[in-house]
């Protein structure tokens, strides 16, 4: 199907009967098609998010750690798309309410939200940031519980592979609580007002993009298999992620603590 947006206006028509399912809300008035966007399989992707549904996972844990670095490798759009707000307003219409429903009570933000906060972007955006290359790993770090996610993905470095890879698996190496990721994010922030990632030495270098993996159409059962396969481009060095880390961990109020002693 072709790709479409839809248009700001329609949040003012979206209530609890439309995400419930109860009321099927007419788009074509906030419809437009968008040029050279390509095409997108909704029938796979409907397979997909109903296939994710009826394995029972933990809505709160498993069920996007499952499903996010599967729901990327089905989506081979542009990535310029992926920050247009209206095209995954689109996208949750024509196949994300079921999923939408049955993770989050009624929230517009979920249908009608940014690239961070629409249902279905999250999945793709998240999993696009934390991958490694062509392995999804890190994705699942990530998003190990709600607090990892909106602390590895919510902040200033969230758009820097390395700083939200680094983020992921330091969270899980401490098993870090709520609390603890709350305040080294915001830290970070802090000290990213006076030091910039990039020019630290951890940038990536420039590479091209695997244009036959975003070219390719996978299949349902090639995305659902047991280790799905992202692009291979963008690979970050354990450098990187190593050295991240050790200054995160700098950050941390008991480094604090123990340079006290």
């Amino acid at each position: 199907m072709i790709i479409h947006r839809v248009k700001p206006q329609v949040s003012a028509m979206i209530d609890q009967e439309v995400w419930n399912g109860q009321r099927q809300l007419d788009l074509s008035p906030y419809l437009v098609e968008v040029p050279d966007a390509g095409e997108v399989d909704i029938d796979l992707l409907k397979g997909l998010l109903k296939d994710a549904l009826d394995r029972h996972l933990d809505k709160e844990t498993e069920l996007d750690q499952w499903l996010a670095p599967r729901f990327h490798s089905a989506l081979r759009i542009a990535p310029r798309l992926a920050g247009d707000a209206g095209v995954w307003t689109w996208l949750c219409f024509q196949v994300g309410l079921p999923y939408l429903r049955h993770r989050w009570p009624f929230n517009l933000y979920r249908l009608t939200g940014d690239f961070k906060r629409n249902g279905l972007s999250r999945l793709w955006f998240f999993s696009e940031m934390a991958r490694n290359g062509a392995d999804y790993a890190d994705v699942r770090l990530v998003l190990r519980n709600p607090s990892t996610a909106q602390y590895a993905m919510e902040n200033r470095y969230a758009m820097y592979r390395p700083a939200v890879i680094a983020f992921g698996r330091l969270a899980e190496q401490r098993q870090s609580s709520f609390d603890e990721m709350k305040q080294l994010s915001k830290r970070i922030n802090a000290y990213l007002s006076l030091r910039s990632l990039e020019a630290s030495g951890y940038m990536t270098p420039d590479e091209g993009i695997d244009v036959d993996w975003w070219n390719d159409r996978p299949t349902l059962a090639e995305v659902v298999g047991k280790d799905p396969k992202g692009p291979r481009d963008h690979e970050v060095p354990d450098k990187a992620i190593r050295e991240l880390m050790v200054w995160y961990e700098s950050l941390l109020p008991e480094a604090d603590d123990e340079e006290a002693v």
